[in-house]
């Protein structure tokens, strides 16, 4: 959810500002959806962020950004190369939990213990 509405959100700002950078949505989706998806992930009862969870969180992101992305172009044409800019956009939704979730991970734990008293 955090996906789409970041990206629909970024793309109503953008598009009247440079509608060349439109694909920029797509980049925020997979922040926000990365963030949110590790921030849920973490709230679990003795949850982990293990090679699975990423792969599981990259993969509803891609899936997720293929499904917004063609919305988005369907109803507004937002993209010069469709084929191109969601194609990118679904790869970089897959890694970007790789690169950003154990820094999230770790600030997560650290206010976690800092809430609990033990730092």
């Amino acid at each position: 959810m955090a996906f789409a509405v970041g990206a629909v959100v970024t793309y109503l700002i953008v598009r009247g500002m440079d509608p060349g950078t439109v694909y920029l949505s797509l980049v925020v989706g997979a922040i926000l959806g990365s963030q949110g998806g590790v921030i849920m992930h973490h709230r679990q009862p003795g949850a982990t962020l293990t090679v699975r969870t990423k792969l599981i969180l990259g993969g509803t992101l891609a899936a997720t950004c293929v499904v917004v992305g063609l919305i988005m172009q369907s109803n507004w044409h937002c993209f010069e190369y469709p084929d191109v800019s969601i194609s990118i956009g679904a790869v970089g939704s897959f890694l970007f939990p790789f690169a950003v979730a154990n820094s999230l991970w770790k600030a997560l734990e650290k206010r976690g213990k800092k809430n609990d008293g033990g730092g």
